[in-house]
């Protein structure tokens, strides 16, 4: 079978729009970007704080959105500098006399409600997206240079070391594309939101162009790892996951090095104990996504109470506080935010994003988890005694098998294949091409085949195996092992009941 499939990134060859996108997928897609600003204008005022009793000397307990104070005790632009190579790098503009002063604010000049600079780049991502029906990174890039280098383009007066890092490479002509240097701080994840939101149908090109994206200005093995492991939480979460099993299937699996905490110990501990002496509050990757990882478990059924305790943790919790934004906005919706704080946002994001989001056509959430149900318990029998985890792992992989398959069902075609397409009338050539070892969706095969086999072997010994045999069984299940050999349930699939 021809590969059709290559460097096919536009939305607008789908179906589009709000309409034709379920409300609760909808409402998700919107919380996600919507918790971003959220999450960052919220500790704004209170950003970079590392002493606790001077927060809440000078704001109290923040609760919403506040204008910032002029005077900052642990402000350190006292001892930052930018120097530009030349007019071509200049990007400080009327901002630079504050520079090289003590307890100058970073954001001086927002009102309650804005977001900080890093959010306001995102934005023009945002608006790129919109634009183009698709992700087009020179695009981006000529946007993101014109906003830095036009006096009054923003009012922020930091600006973080990767941006002044890329000017001054862009400043000696280095090519756009390549100016980003290695980085480790959180704030870079939040260009990745807009990306996983508009291609959320498209699960690899969604990764694929966050991760591109990421390393435009925070390359590096760091950033790539806390890249992979947001990606890793959100699509299952616009996907229409809980963030519950969604954490707890990473943490069970272990695949990424960020997650290798006792997060489980930690909830019965204070929060300023785990973010503050467990963890650094700094903006570094290796402390700040565990704490958000953090914070979202322990919170995870209360997005306001989440947001307010990131906040008043201090240090980076504008970083911190706009990636767990979007992880509880792409768990809840919009509605899983208090009211007030998304209608004093200072600016929302653009309603044509969200219309030009590609869709699956999918008519509800419901249909798509009964049809994911109804296969497995053809294939398995009845899984509800699993744990959670091993629930959770088992839906997630065939998830992503049938994403993956009517996301190439529609591409062959050139028409649109909907979840409520019969299991039985599954394609024998594309599930070929699936297969195949040139194909980029082996490993979602591979993946499915796994599960299953290990997923039997687990239901086996809730029968005939001892309690330890049946945990032996389902650590390899949430963790990626295998099951006995067995027959290849797409196989029997396309046999029939």
């Amino acid at each position: 079978m021809a590969a059709p499939f290559a460097d096919d990134q536009r939305g607008g060859t789908m179906d589009s729009g709000s309409d034709k996108i379920n409300g609760r997928i909808a409402s998700r897609a919107r919380g996600a970007v919507l918790g971003m600003l959220i999450g960052d204008a919220l500790a704004m005022p209170v950003h970079w704080y590392y002493d606790r009793a001077a927060l809440f000397r000078d704001y109290g307990r923040v609760l919403d959105y506040l204008e910032p104070l002029p005077h900052h005790p642990d402000s350190i632009l006292w001892r930052s500098e930018y120097r530009a190579p030349n007019a071509r790098g200049e990007i400080l503009h009327d901002q630079a006399r504050y520079w090289g002063r003590k307890y100058v604010h970073y954001h001086q000049f927002l009102k309650a409600g804005e977001n900080t600079l890093n959010i306001q780049i995102a934005r023009l991502l945002l608006d790129s997206i919109t634009e183009n029906v698709a992700y087009r990174s020179k695009d981006f890039l000529d946007r993101y240079i014109a906003f830095m280098t036009t006096p009054g383009r923003h009012r922020d007066t930091y600006i973080e070391e990767c941006h002044r890092n890329f000017f001054s490479r862009y400043a000696q002509g280095v090519p756009p594309e390549k100016c980003g240097v290695e980085e480790k701080h959180i704030g870079g994840l939040v260009g990745i939101v807009p990306l996983v939101v508009y291609y959320n149908s498209r699960p690899d090109l969604a990764r694929q162009n966050a991760l591109a994206h990421l390393a435009l200005t925070h390359p590096g093995k760091r950033m790539r790892e806390a890249g992979n492991l947001f990606v890793d939480l959100l699509l299952p979460l616009l996907g229409g996951g809980s963030l519950g099993p969604v954490l707890e299937e990473q943490l069970a699996a272990q695949r990424n090095p960020l997650l290798g905490h006792p997060f489980s110990r930690w909830l019965a501990e204070a929060d300023e104990t785990v973010v503050g002496r467990r963890l650094s509050t700094a903006c570094y990757v290796e402390h700040a996504v565990p704490a958000v990882v953090y914070l979202a478990l322990k919170y995870r059924d209360d997005p306001e109470a989440a947001l307010i305790a990131n906040t008043n943790l201090g240090g980076d919790n504008a970083g911190r506080g706009a990636v767990l934004g979007a992880l509880l906005g792409a768990a809840h919706g919009l509605e899983g935010f208090p009211e007030r704080w998304v209608r004093q946002l200072a600016s929302l994001p653009p309603d044509k994003f969200f219309e030009s989001i590609p869709v699956t056509g999918a008519s509800t959430v419901d249909e798509m988890q009964k049809r994911l149900d109804d296969i497995i318990e053809k294939r398995l029998g009845d899984i509800a005694r699993f744990p959670v985890a091993a629930k959770s792992r088992i839906r997630s992989v065939y998830g992503r098998f049938f994403s993956a398959y009517w996301q190439l069902s529609r591409l062959a075609t050139n028409s649109e294949v909907s979840w409520g397409t019969d299991p039985k009338a599954l394609d024998p050539e594309i599930l070929e091409y699936m297969k195949h070892f040139f194909s980029d969706y082996q490993h979602i095969w591979r993946e499915i085949d796994e599960v299953d086999r290990a997923a039997r072997a687990l239901m086996d010994a809730y029968g005939s195996h001892s309690p330890q045999e049946r945990i032996r069984r389902l650590e390899a299940l949430v963790s990626g092992g295998a099951g006995p050999e067995g027959e290849n349930v797409w196989e029997a699939i396309l046999e029939g009941p």
